[in-house]
């Protein structure tokens, strides 16, 4: 409710946001819940927004300034909420499947955070949850660790399935339209129009699922 109201424009300062702060803080470090740990993190994204443009972690190109930009905005955090921010990604790193399958469940594995949790479950709606979660948490200052959005991106490619329904379509990747002409920044890969042909297909719904792959 708190990230839809400040992404509707309600200030952070305003007695709504500040009352239900105080109420995440006494309470968000004990929901483990993979939605909800997510959505907690993307509130505290939104919330800190305006030390992110300051610190300039949004706009950071290079790795030393990244890394500069990145420890002043974690320091820029009030205490506890580096605390949860640590919590709920801790609960994130937990319910992480791995091996083939991948992906994440409800909550950490193992645990029984939701109706459905069952160990070594996961499916393709948690895993965006998780995604957007640390995604949140790197724009506030948190270290992740590259290979977590790249193992996903790996596991998405893998798991992908043609519809044996659809014919070929002509895929065309348009070169790299990044800001300025930093060809140094850009990959050589991507300086070039790519054109391949490719099957439209899709994912089932839970992960590693090739069976009930759909169009959605």
């Amino acid at each position: 409710a708190m990230l839809a109201l400040l992404h509707g424009g309600t200030s952070r300062d305003s007695d709504t946001i500040q009352n239900g702060l105080n109420w995440l803080r006494d309470r968000a470090k004990t929901d483990r819940n993979t939605y909800s740990n997510a959505i907690v993190l993307m509130f505290f994204q939104k919330y800190y927004e305006r030390e992110q443009r300051e610190t300039g972690i949004i706009s950071a190109d290079e790795p030393d300034e990244h890394e500069k930009a990145r420890e002043e905005m974690w320091n820029a955090l009030a205490e506890p909420d580096r605390k949860i921010v640590e919590t709920l990604l801790s609960n994130l790193d937990a319910g992480s499947i791995g091996g083939k399958q991948g992906g994440w469940g409800y909550g950490p594995v193992g645990g029984k955070t939701g109706s459905n949790q069952r160990g070594g479950y996961s499916d393709n709606s948690c895993s965006q949850f998780a995604m957007l979660g640390y995604k949140a948490a790197s724009l506030l200052g948190a270290e992740i660790r590259v290979s977590v959005f790249q193992g996903e991106a790996e596991r998405l490619i893998r798991q992908y399935g043609p519809d044996e329904n659809c014919e070929e379509v002509e895929y065309v990747h348009d070169p790299d339209d990044r800001e300025g002409d930093d060809n140094e920044r850009k990959s050589r890969a991507t300086q070039t129009e790519w054109k391949a042909k490719i099957v439209p297909g899709g994912w089932g719904y839970a992960c590693g699922d090739t069976k009930w792959r759909t169009m959605d």
